[in-house]
């Protein structure tokens, strides 16, 4: 029920409650659309996050998709990335190194080792570092 009116589906922006009586109840902000008061499936402001809430960034692990305002997973090479791909990577998950944004087990050759690396604040990731351009191996 609508505005005291019977309907079989509920419109856009309210959801369907039993209790106590059948009626349509309005999403609560910032949800767009929603399947309940803390279940949303579009978001007005923000993005949709993996526990279905809304909020303007996404959690480690997942990239905020601007197209469809979904927060999306990163690639599982990654722990924080711009995209989907595994060339998309920010930050690496471990034992992964850092290089090119992407994140090999290993650093490839005419690279080296490096723990000091430009990463997000709290991450303790290693990174691939370039050797000198005369340089075909070397260590830090």
């Amino acid at each position: 029920m609508e505005d005291g009116t019977c309907v079989d589906s509920c419109p856009s922006g309210y959801y369907h409650s039993d209790s106590p009586i059948k009626t349509c109840v309005p999403c609560v902000s910032p949800c767009a659309t929603c399947a309940t008061a803390t279940h949303c499936i579009t978001c007005e402001i923000g993005y949709l996050q993996p526990d279905n809430t809304c909020s303007g960034t996404c959690p480690l692990g997942y990239y905020p998709n601007t197209t469809t305002m979904v927060c999306e997973e990163c690639h599982a090479n990654c722990r924080s990335c711009h995209g989907p791909a595994e060339d998309q990577c920010n930050t690496c998950s471990e034992p992964r190194y850092l290089t090119s944004n992407t994140c090999p087990t290993e650093c490839p050759a005419g690279y080296y080792e490096s723990g000091n690396c430009e990463c997000s604040p709290n991450n303790d990731c290693g990174c691939c570092k370039a050797c000198h351009a005369h340089c075909e191996t070397c260590e830090g």
